[in-house]
């Protein structure tokens, strides 16, 4: 039916998909690409449960109340027990130290940029291999 729907030029829309159980997802960072996030996970009828931004600018803030979401500036603030998913959207710089936080919520993670390691620091991630995800959308 999909390649149906496909060669006709119709569009499928999230809205029309039944979701059994909507999942309460958090999401790390303030910039355009969570936003981006945040449209999407909506539109599937999940609910952006906790922004965390560390600087707390004016465009986290936005964001909160755009999402009906708590604003947090400390990964560690987020209690595992209200989320079912980590996504990361935070600068490169950071993207490490906030992966490394979050792998203590043991929740699974989407980070949203490819990341480049050390040896050392692959062997410490790839114990958790299996909720980690990355989005290549920029390579």
């Amino acid at each position: 039916m999909q390649k149906v729907l496909i060669k006709a030029s119709k569009n499928i829309y999230p809205n029309k998909l039944k979701i059994l159980k909507p999942l309460k997802v958090a999401i790390i960072g303030s910039g355009k690409m969570a936003d981006e996030y945040s449209k999407v996970v909506e539109s599937f009828g999940h609910k952006i449960k906790f922004l965390i931004s560390k600087s707390h600018n004016k465009n986290s803030i936005v964001l909160s109340k755009k999402y009906k979401s708590l604003l947090y500036s400390k990964i560690s603030d987020i209690s595992p027990d209200n989320i079912d998913l980590i996504i990361i959207c935070s600068k490169w710089s950071e993207l490490y130290q906030d992966l490394s936080s979050c792998l203590k919520i043991k929740k699974p993670i989407l980070v949203e940029k490819s990341i480049i390691l050390s040896r050392s620091r692959i062997k410490k991630i790839s114990k958790h291999k299996s909720r980690i995800f990355f989005a290549y959308n920029r390579n």
